[in-house]
């Protein structure tokens, strides 16, 4: 693993295993909140249960104390006041009923509702009330879900301990208060279902937000590392966005990883501009040559299209050094690059070949079009020296020339152009 990577890698693989532990911490989690739920809704139910009770006790405490003294069992218009006094006063109660024994049965001698009077209780309550002991059970009536309280009444003339009669309370506010638990249930239940929810969001937001880019940032990494500089990130946080405004690192890591990417390949391509660069004269250089030498030729091979080599050899040079130093002799170099710069053509290409002399790659139908070319120059190099008014100034260049189509190789045409350069040289064939 290569350096650059590393870092990036440990925080991938970190944040990952942090949203796969987080998987099992919150099913977890969501499992205990429904378990403290149903215990909830088990315990707020209970409690309502016992308050109704506890009323209950005291109306049938109430009823008791009042058949006690006034014998309201045999005074069923008495007993109905005296319910209809309870049922105002306990008014969570809809509906108070005393319940007399009547042979096998027990029937409703008096209510808060009269036309519950003279019903007998059912079936299913006649074995709880001949133990005398109190109950309280859920029942449906008419439609509604019930809380049924019945509680027994003693009084002086009770016998053998057994009640006289029993009080029946009805709540339907039950109803409303179950409604109620089973909202709260069902909340903290679907909730607990969200929150099981809520690691699958997590994980596709990390994966979206940080996994997927820090992966990116690795893979990026390892292509820099293999001498990849065009390796990017996408970077989805706006530009126009300044760092100090954006609320998560990431963005700005990958930013600053695609501005240090962006960097490094300008500084690259500097370098290389400067390694196939003359810094004297701006020309390519004799090694440049060399790496675009055997492309010009399969393209010539392949396309029929042949190729010239132009060497021109820059006189003076030397007696500039002499005269005036290396620094006039440079000067006349320049001069010489700046001149064949000008008279250019489309697709040709300069090089510095050595010390004086400098070579023009360009393209050719044949021999002829190449003298033609030139000439051009010759002419072009008068009408230059023509405009230099100081003689010192003035350039004196030996050109020489080689075609493709006349030569098996690259070599031979350097040779050929040589030759014809210092050919040109030793007849004073310069301009």
């Amino acid at each position: 693993m290569n350096k650059l990577a590393k870092p990036f890698l440990w925080l991938h693989l970190k944040t990952g295993l942090l949203a796969k532990l987080f998987v099992p911490l919150a099913l977890f989690s969501a499992v205990i909140i429904i378990l403290v739920a149903v215990l909830a809704y088990q315990a707020l139910f209970h409690e309502i249960t016992l308050q109704y009770d506890q009323r209950a006790r005291g109306a049938a405490s109430l009823l008791s104390y009042e058949i006690a003294q006034e014998d309201l069992l045999n005074k069923p218009l008495l007993l109905t006041q005296d319910i209809q006094q309870l049922s105002s006063f306990y008014s969570d109660f809809y509906r108070i009923s005393v319940f007399a024994p009547d042979g096998s049965s027990y029937h409703v001698i008096a209510s808060s509702d009269p036309g519950h009077v003279g019903r007998e209780a059912e079936q299913s309550d006649l074995g709880l009330m001949r133990t005398g002991q109190a109950f309280l059970q859920e029942v449906q009536e008419d439609g509604r879900h019930v809380l049924e309280i019945r509680y027994p009444i003693f009084s002086s003339l009770s016998q053998g301990g057994q009640p006289v009669a029993f009080l029946g309370a009805y709540t339907s506010l039950v109803e409303r208060d179950y409604k109620l638990g089973s909202l709260v249930q069902w909340i903290v239940i679907i909730s607990a279902l969200a929150f099981l929810l809520l690691p699958a969001l997590i994980y596709i937001i990390l994966r979206v937000t940080t996994l997927t880019p820090l992966w990116g940032l690795v893979g990026a990494a390892k292509r820099v590392n293999a001498g990849d500089l065009h390796a990017q990130i996408p970077d989805s946080s706006p530009k126009e966005v300044p760092d100090k405004k954006i609320r998560f690192e990431l963005p700005i890591v990958i930013r600053a990883f695609n501005a240090m990417i962006e960097q490094i390949r300008q500084d690259q391509q500097e370098l290389h501009d400067l390694s196939i660069h003359d810094s004297l004269t701006g020309l390519f250089t004799r090694g440049h040559f060399d790496d675009v030498a055997d492309g010009v030729r399969y393209n010539a091979i392949d396309t029929d299209q042949s190729f010239a080599i132009i060497m021109v050899a820059v006189m003076g040079m030397k007696e500039a050094n002499t005269r005036s130093g290396h620094t006039a002799g440079d000067k006349v170099l320049r001069r010489a690059a700046d001149f064949l710069k000008e008279n250019a053509t489309d697709g040709d290409q300069l090089f510095r070949w050595g010390g004086a002399e400098i070579l023009l790659l360009t393209s050719s139908t044949g021999l002829k079009q190449v003298k033609q070319r030139v000439e051009g120059l010759k002419t072009a190099l008068k009408e230059w020296n023509s405009k230099v008014q100081d003689p010192s100034a003035r350039l004196s260049l030996c050109i020489g020339y080689a075609d493709w189509e006349s030569h098996e190789n690259m070599e031979s045409v350097l040779r050929a152009a040589g030759e014809s350069m210092y050919k040109a040289k030793v007849s004073n064939s310069h301009e």
